[in-house]
């Protein structure tokens, strides 16, 4: 799924909705529109960067491909994988917990080389400085929070 969306896309995201994917989706969209510079920084830091990530029992990759942010099921060759729960996110968003403790404690897993992880860590903060300056930021955090309570919820 690119994000320069064509509206067979855009229905697809829709029927996602309820999936950490189809929110990430939204979040990428959002910046593009709100803060179209830090939708470029964001593009140029992930240009050749293979991103596998599995949230909960999602599994999907994230990569820049001429210009746009592409999601899909799967990575061709994945350079960086990132492993967590919701619920470890929501505890990072809430200062709860901060991140080299998540690593440590086996609640994140990173992998890839060093190289790799640094451009990885230059994606992240793109993101959060493009995600803090979008309108729709709000909004999208308590779905996310909802999601992951209804997938704890689930699990119990």
């Amino acid at each position: 799924m690119s994000l320069s969306s064509s509206e067979p896309e855009r229905a697809r995201v829709t029927a996602e909705r309820g999936s950490i994917r189809a929110l990430l989706a939204r979040s990428l969209a959002g910046i593009r529109q709100a803060v179209p510079e830090q939708h470029r920084a964001l593009c140029t830091a992930l240009a050749g960067l293979e991103v596998q990530l599995r949230l909960d029992h999602e599994d999907f990759s994230v990569r820049g491909a001429g210009g746009n942010i592409v999601l899909s099921a799967e990575a061709p060759v994945t350079v960086v994988e990132l492993a967590t729960t919701s619920r470890t996110v929501v505890s990072l968003v809430d200062g709860k917990l901060d991140l080299l403790d998540a690593v440590l404690d086996e609640a994140v897993t990173l992998a890839g080389s060093i190289d790799n992880l640094l451009r990885f860590d230059d994606v992240l903060l793109a993101y959060l400085h493009g995600i803090v300056r979008c309108p729709a930021s709000g909004n999208l955090m308590a779905e996310f929070r909802t999601l992951s309570e209804q997938r704890s919820s689930a699990k119990m």
